[in-house]
């Protein structure tokens, strides 16, 4: 057998906060919105015969809906339930053995009011998927507060405080190898709504970013001056919450 793969969409369950979070505004929910489950196949199946998107295993794709989202951390999940409909365990939880992991790439909305995150586990599930029941938690960040700070840099100078991010700037190699402006952040760059370089009163062409821990680097076009102004919109007051779910896989109870 080629593989099977199956696909379904369920409605929510609506969830509230953790206890001792403010309810004053209405808890974020979560739904599950579609899975994918896959068999193991022999390695006599060509990958040009594979069907499309193939993987052995389970994914599952949820939505996070609600105010002032801002982020979902890469280790925002937290899994303390799935199990099968006949109550066995679908796939260990934790440690060395845990079969599970959220999926990479979690999304928010420009508006802040969805997000989407998943969930990838191993194992053959096919035929049990569907009735299990899974409970966790999943931390997303929030903010409604904005400042703007603007500053002028001399170009491979010296950081400047904006808030509690340093920022600093210099002639660098873009993508390619091509000439580029690098804006180099250091600390929670999340917390960025936006950054401009701006040269002579006009705003520099983005080039895109790149970070790894504390550190983003966002590219610019490239500029002969010595100094530019640099302009960043920043979240005062971030906070994680923990959204708690807990639903069936294929139920349609809201």
């Amino acid at each position: 057998m080629f593989g099977m793969q199956s696909y379904a969409l369920l409605q929510s369950v609506t969830l509230g906060l953790v206890a001792g979070t403010s309810m004053a505004a209405e808890a974020p929910s979560v739904r599950l919105v579609q899975y994918q489950v896959g068999v193991a196949l022999s390695d006599k199946v060509p990958f040009s015969v594979k069907p499309m998107n193939h993987a052995y295993g389970a994914k599952l794709a949820f939505l996070i809906e609600g105010e002032d989202l801002v982020a979902i951390p890469d280790d925002a999940l937290t899994m303390t339930k799935m199990a099968a409909s006949d109550g066995s365990e679908l796939a260990p939880l934790k440690g060395r053995a845990a079969a599970w992991e959220q999926a990479s790439f979690p999304k928010i909305s420009d508006d802040g009011t969805v997000g989407s995150f998943g969930i990838e586990i191993r194992g053959d599930l096919m035929g049990r998927l569907e009735g299990a029941a899974l409970e966790g938690t999943i931390t997303v960040r929030t903010g409604a507060e904005t400042e703007e700070t603007q500053k002028s840099l001399t170009l491979g100078g010296d950081s400047e405080k904006f808030g509690e991010l340093a920022i600093r700037a210099e002639n660098s190699k873009g993508f390619g190898g091509t000439p580029s402006l690098s804006v180099e952040v250091q600390g929670d760059h999340e917390s960025i709504v936006e950054i401009k370089a701006i040269v002579d009163g006009e705003e520099l062409d983005s080039n895109g970013a790149s970070w790894s821990g504390q550190q983003k680097t966002y590219n610019f076009e490239a500029t002969d001056a010595e100094q530019i102004e640099v302009k960043v919109s920043y979240w005062t007051n971030l906070k994680e919450i923990e959204v708690p779910f807990s639903l069936v896989v294929g139920s349609s109870e809201k």
